[in-house]
């Protein structure tokens, strides 16, 4: 049986290694990077970013545990966010061995889906393959929002995908959003030294519990 999928992200990334074990030929059509939000602009680096953060806090406290630290405690930015993308890509490349181990292949662009066994795939190049299957899975995940009215450029109005990668700290910023992921970047950043505000339309922050 050939299974396709649509979504390398964490319900399409399982479902393909499952039906690989199960001896399905296994094609997973993705886009962007394996692992999908969660991973990549997600949970994953923001839980990355806020380790860099929670060891800066406590140097930086040290005297209250009867340590003393001598010289200037400061963050540097830039290690700090190659760290994060060094956690990352690591974890991509552990699905990426999965894949290999378990004979899944991945097909790189967007799957569009053409009738119940046909997906039509375009490449960065602009090329498209068709992907013919017994069963395919939609596992499409999710992109941030962008709310009617904002000025959306990618440079200083951006979503919680840019805000991962940004190349230098900025100084200040408002997070549209309370939510876990921008309750996570705004601790992140006002850890940092960056002066933020939280705009949320509930009554209190949507904080995770891990």
């Amino acid at each position: 049986m050939k299974v396709a999928v649509i979504g390398g992200g964490p319900g399409g990334y399982v479902a393909a290694l499952k039906a690989a074990m199960l001896g399905a030929e296994v094609t997973v059509i993705e886009k962007n990077k394996l692992g999908g939000t969660c991973l990549n602009v997600g949970c994953i680096p923001t839980k990355a970013l806020l380790a860099s953060a929670d060891v800066l806090r406590t140097v930086k406290e040290a005297k209250d545990f009867g340590v003393v630290v001598e010289g200037e405690v400061k963050p540097d930015f830039d290690a700090i966010i190659a760290r994060k993308q060094k956690v990352t890509d690591e974890l991509v490349a552990g699905i990426q061995f999965l894949f290999d181990k378990r004979g899944v292949k991945k097909i790189d662009g967007f799957g569009k889906l053409v009738d119940k066994n046909t997906i039509e795939v375009t490449k960065a190049d602009g090329t498209v393959e068709t992907v013919v299957a017994d069963k395919i899975i939609l596992a499409n995940g999710s992109i941030p929002t962008v709310f009617p009215g904002m000025p959306y450029n990618g440079k200083n109005v951006i979503t919680s995908d840019e805000v991962l990668s940004l190349p230098k700290q900025p100084e200040s910023l408002i997070i549209v959003g309370g939510g876990v992921i921008g309750s996570e970047i705004g601790q992140f950043f006002a850890t940092m030294g960056t002066k933020v505000t939280i705009v949320e339309m509930a009554p209190h922050y949507q904080l995770r519990r891990d």
